[in-house]
């Protein structure tokens, strides 16, 4: 009999690779359920339609509404923080809502990890040539356009 050692075909990676590449990026948050979405700060209607698909969220201690923001495009953050509070006093008092908003450096490559533990990641049916709608398109998750 003439054994031949096994190879790993170049194809597959070791698992430690593997595992690297689904790490969650580190979210500032514990809650159990969690919805990412990045609307377009400057549109009132994203913002009610973000939170009409968090609307489960709202009340609930393990639930958290997670919101990319980037610098470059949506403005200074006081003011993607006056629009949320906008939006939120819109739908009138439904209760508490738990919001992370992410606002780190992530590379293009590295976006899919924000949504890693999420629920699921929100996007806009009219919003197709975005790069907001890049970043829900690369989340592996569950997806929800409105």
């Amino acid at each position: 009999m003439n054994a031949e050692p096994k190879t790993t075909p170049k194809h597959k990676r070791p698992l430690f690779a593997l595992a690297t590449t689904y790490e969650p990026w580190p979210l500032g948050t514990d809650a159990m359920f969690r919805i990412l979405a990045w609307p377009d700060y400057d549109n009132p209607s994203q913002l009610q339609k973000v939170l009409q698909a968090s609307s489960r969220l709202f009340d609930n201690p393990d639930g958290c509404l997670i919101l990319r923001y980037d610098k470059s495009l949506d403005g200074s953050i006081e003011n993607v923080v006056q629009r949320v509070n906008t939006a939120l006093a819109r739908r009138g008092d439904q209760g508490e809502l738990n919001i992370l908003i992410v606002d780190d450096d992530i590379p293009e490559s590295q976006w899919y990890r924000v949504g890693l533990t999420a629920f699921c990641a929100v996007g806009f049916k009219d919003d197709k040539d975005s790069v907001r709608h890049r970043f829900i398109i690369a989340q592996h998750g569950e997806k929800l356009f409105v």
